[in-house]
């Protein structure tokens, strides 16, 4: 089974879409439905969605890192989480493992709507970074801040300005 999520609720068939880093539309899903869930409002200038080892425990986890000042509150808003059949969908080395492409029209085979998005994510234990917190989680993750928020850094999207 693989999940979609999206702000808009009712959806019988997902239609594949244009992605900056693909010739041709496709639709996402994937195997983590946090990740689907944390993906509903974007990640990029304001939210950074990616997975990150604990050192505590030394378990992957899911973080979500405010990169602009207040814009976890995005997420304080509806979504529905899609289920689909992983019939189609193929892994693409652009994007995470979790993450998987189709380029047809989808079918929906279930919907579960999630009244709080943030909420939700905080239940299942993803971790939501605030702001003032995000350079100290990147550097307890092992990560290095300057090559994290570098100006016009390139990535899979093309370039990101700072």
């Amino acid at each position: 089974m693989l999940y979609h999520a999206s702000k808009v609720g009712g959806i019988q068939v997902l239609f594949p879409k244009k992605h900056p880093a693909l010739p041709t539309p496709v639709v996402f899903a994937t195997s983590d439905q946090n990740y689907a869930l944390a993906m509903t409002y974007g990640s990029g200038d304001m939210l950074a969605v990616s997975y990150g080892i604990e050192k505590e425990t030394g378990k992957r986890k899911l973080y979500i890192d405010e990169i602009k000042k207040g814009t976890l509150s995005l997420l304080k808003k509806k979504a529905s989480l899609y289920s689909l059949k992983n019939e189609e969908f193929e892994q693409n080395s652009k994007f995470k493992k979790e993450e998987f492409i189709a380029y047809t029209e989808q079918t929906v085979l279930g919907e579960h709507k999630i009244e709080n998005v943030y909420e939700e994510l905080q239940r299942r234990g993803v971790k939501l970074i605030p702001y003032a917190e995000v350079l100290h989680s990147l550097e307890s993750r092992g990560k290095d801040p300057l090559n994290v928020f570098i100006k016009n850094k390139q990535n899979r999207f093309g370039t990101i300005k700072g």
